[in-house]
Formats: structure tokens, C-alpha cells, sequence
């Protein structure tokens, strides 16, 4: 038969978030000015600047405004370099308006446990499409994390036809621009408050056979459980005494235990196997 195995780790304080839909900062959309907002220098007009701090325990949530590009012009041959003999013997010019198709927007450099998601699916703007993304999470770490917020444009490039012999000389389609970073960021988390005499808090007692934790607590408290996502799955006011968690409960995987109390909260962290 196997066994419930139960695995306990320390940690400080985490709180979750859950992922909803993000709103656009009408600030920034009305400039008209593509790119990530918050800018990461001040602006002359625009008061905010940079993304907020964090707190280790404690949920984050930093919403980005995106303002997307319509067109663009560029020389077409940075794109398809084959291009550049062609182009120069039919006397074309290489510099081209091109017409944007979308804008893929990827975030790099979040702790790991800071997620991001986007109004648009899978992260891709439409052209014109103003929209947000946001950055979600509880951290577990403190520090100062540089983060990039990238973007791929894909652009279109239109048929290029011979002006005398009208000949195809490319018939276009679809092209990304090398990926760049838009904005950089500091993250900048700080450290939790704990419980005053957290580690006389509470007991751990377990039963493998039986496959439950049972908790003495020392201490009158508010408890929650949340699953490795941030969805709560137990939560209980104001116990004093004892209370037990199982599997057949809350099932299996990495779990977040939170003892509120006076404002001030602790976090463990458990497996259940």
C-alpha cells in the first residue's frame, strides 16, 4: 500500500492572488505613443513612473498598459537581406511604410513566483489594439529584479513587383521584427513581517497511515490553505486548539498553510504526495 508521505518546509510570509482581466491606464493609451507604459524614466506630463514595489507574503500586482503600433517604416532589407541586390538593380528604394499585423509581448525576469497574463490571447496585440498586461503573484523572495518586457512585431511586406517589366520581384507576406526589450524594470522586493514568537506559533503532529497533518496551535488564529495557483481550499476563523488537514480534503501537490493574526500573517509551505 503506499503511503501518504508529508513533507513540511518553513517559510515566511505568502499571499495569493488570482488572475483577472487587466485594464488599459487611459493615461497612456490617450498619448498615442506606442509602446509599455508605466515608462521606467519620468515623462514630462505623464505622473507615473517605474512599477511598485513588493512585499515577500504579501500578493503583487502591477498592471501594463501596451499601446500598439499601427505601421511602421523600416528598410525592408534588414528583414531579408537577399533582398538588397534585387531592390538596387530595379532602382526601388528599400525604405518601405510596412503595415504591423501584431505585437507578441513577453515578460522576462519575474521571480519565480510571479506569473504575468495579457487581455489579448496568448499575449499577442493586434495591430492598433491598445490593451494591458498583468503581473501577478506572491513572492517568495526579496531582492531587486531587472525585468524585461519585450516585443516581436510582425509585419507585413507588400508584393514587390519590377517597374518596367512588372515582374515579381518578392511576393511578401508575413515577417517578424527581431525581438527587443521595450521597457526594463526594477522589481524590487522587500523582506515579510512575521509573527511575534512565530516558532512557538504551533506543533505539527502527522499520520502517515491515516495520511493527515493535525496542527496544535498555541495561538488563536485565521487559517487558510491555497494550492500552488493561489486558489484557496481551506480556510477556517479564529481557531485555538487544533485542526486537521488530509488529502482526501484539499487532494495533492504543494499547498501554502497561512496563520493570520493582528494583522500580521505566516506562511508554511507542505507537500502532499
Amino acid at each position: 500500500m503506499k503511503k501518504t508521505i508529508f513533507s513540511i518546509c518553513l517559510f515566511l510570509t505568502f499571499s495569493f492572488s488570482s488572475f483577472g482581466q487587466c485594464t488599459p491606464n487611459f493615461l497612456f493609451t490617450a498619448l498615442g505613443v506606442p509602446g509599455i507604459y508605466p515608462p521606467n524614466i519620468p515623462i514630462p506630463g505623464v505622473p507615473l513612473t517605474g512599477i511598485a514595489d513588493g512585499n515577500v507574503g504579501s500578493n503583487y500586482n502591477q498592471t501594463l498598459t501596451t499601446v500598439i503600433i499601427q505601421d511602421t517604416s523600416l528598410d525592408i532589407t534588414t528583414l531579408v537581406p537577399t533582398l538588397g541586390t534585387i531592390l538596387n538593380i530595379a532602382g526601388i528604394n528599400p525604405v518601405m511604410t510596412l503595415t504591423v499585423n501584431h505585437v507578441l509581448v513577453d515578460v522576462q525576469g519575474l521571480p519565480a513566483s510571479l506569473t504575468y497574463t495579457c487581455d489579448q490571447s496568448n499575449c499577442q496585440f493586434p495591430s492598433g489594439v491598445d490593451g494591458c498586461v498583468q503581473i501577478s503573484g506572491v513572492p517568495l523572495q526579496s531582492g531587486t529584479f531587472p525585468i524585461d518586457v519585450n516585443m516581436t512585431i510582425n509585419v507585413e511586406i507588400p508584393p514587390i513587383n519590377d517597374p518596367i517589366l512588372g515582374t515579381t520581384l518578392y511576393a511578401g507576406g508575413p515577417i517578424d521584427i527581431p525581438t527587443f526589450s521595450a521597457v526594463q524594470y526594477d522589481l524590487n522586493i522587500e523582506g515579510a513581517t512575521s509573527l511575534e514568537n512565530s516558532l512557538e506559533l504551533f506543533s505539527l503532529h502527522h499520520n502517515l497511515s491515516n495520511g493527515y497533518i493535525i496542527f496544535d496551535l498555541n495561538q488563536q488564529s485565521t487559517i487558510s490553505v491555497y494550492n500552488i495557483i493561489g486558489e484557496l481550499v481551506f480556510k477556517s476563523e479564529y481557531r485555538d486548539k487544533n485542526f486537521r488537514l488530509s488529502k482526501h480534503d484539499i487532494g495533492q501537490g504543494v499547498f501554502f498553510l497561512e496563520f493570520f493574526k493582528d494583522n500580521k500573517r505566516q506562511i508554511h509551505k507542505f507537500i502532499i504526495n
